[in-house]
């Protein structure tokens, strides 16, 4: 029985460089029901020549070459606009789908959501590095989590119906796009951003030294940037010392997930804790740097501001 057409997604894939892992998302991807899956847009922001590559072997694919090296909300809007199918899934060039992803995604949407992401596996779960980064990034986001409503999504993979990617007016370019736009979907349509944990991808991430630093370094300046309460948190987050006690806080939180959620993870997170301390030194400095220029930015606004009543009393 064929799928109703209204039921099939336009797959956007921002991509930057990184053709061996498009290829297997690609591959991937092709494994999904094919009545589903109506549209699949590779929104290329880097190398054109290798993404052009990869995309050549999978011609259901299309290649959208942008202009500029966009951010990852920008490319995401372009991707959307070259499509048309009414619902529309955003997905990272080094997630994997596992199979019944499109299903399970399309199953949340008929049943009320708005915006549904899921679970994200880790791709390479012996490599220190890789698994540290993954613990770091998503270990609220394991394979035990219930289906539940959600505050906030990762970009990895979104779904939704293209109203409402509308109605929200796209990802902004601001840093943490992808939180911004869960948190104005959670805010206009209550209870209605969830998690489902059948649509689950897995994420490859970085596997470097150098790609490690960079990466968390501009997580933490981030979550500096979106997490709530932006004023204490800033003025707070400014000193290095209280970085490190939200980087610590943040190491409880994500520990406590993986306790709860996905205990059979927790000998890995104690054999790679000197790299997971790495990362969480990256993460407070980041946030610290962006704390600080966020206080100096406050700072130069008020000092610019005329005392009250000092105009044309003169």
């Amino acid at each position: 029985m064929a799928v109703d057409p209204a039921a099939r997604f336009a797959v956007v894939i921002p991509c930057r460089d990184r053709p061996a892992l498009l290829r297997e998302c690609l591959e991937a991807l092709s494994a999904q029901p094919e009545d589903l899956v109506g549209e699949v847009v590779v929104v290329d922001v880097g190398d054109a020549s290798a993404i052009g590559d990869v995309i050549r072997n999978f011609p259901q694919t299309r290649h959208l070459a942008a202009r500029a090296a966009l951010r990852p909300g920008p490319a995401r809007n372009l991707g959307a606009a070259a499509t048309s199918e009414a619902r529309i899934v955003f997905l990272d060039a080094d997630c994997r789908p596992e199979p019944g992803w499109l299903y399970a995604a399309g199953n949340s949407l008929d049943a009320g959501a708005k915006v549904v992401g899921g679970a994200i596996l880790d791709a390479r779960p012996l490599h220190a590095i890789a698994a540290a980064a993954h613990f770091l990034q998503n270990a609220e986001r394991g394979p035990g989590r219930p289906a539940q409503v959600a505050k906030e999504l990762p970009g990895a993979h979104l779904a939704m119906r293209r109203a409402t990617f509308e109605a929200l007016g796209g990802f902004s370019n601001a840093p943490g796009e992808d939180v911004r736009f869960a948190r104005a979907a959670a805010s206009r349509w209550p209870g209605r951003v969830r998690f489902e944990p059948r649509m689950r991808v897995r994420h490859t991430g970085v596997a470097s030294w150098r790609g490690f630093w960079t990466r968390h370094l501009q997580l933490g300046s981030d979550r500096a940037q979106t997490g709530p309460p932006p004023t204490v948190v800033r003025w707070l987050g400014a000193s290095r010392p209280a970085a490190v006690v939200a980087g610590l806080a943040r190491l409880g939180f994500l520990a406590a997930c993986t306790l709860r959620w996905h205990p059979a993870g927790l000998p890995r997170l104690v054999l790679f804790s000197p790299v997971v301390a790495v990362g969480l030194v990256a993460w407070g400095l980041g946030y610290a740097r962006a704390s600080r220029e966020a206080r100096s930015r406050t700072t130069a606004e008020f000092r610019s501001d005329p005392p009250a009543g000092d105009s044309e009393s003169r």
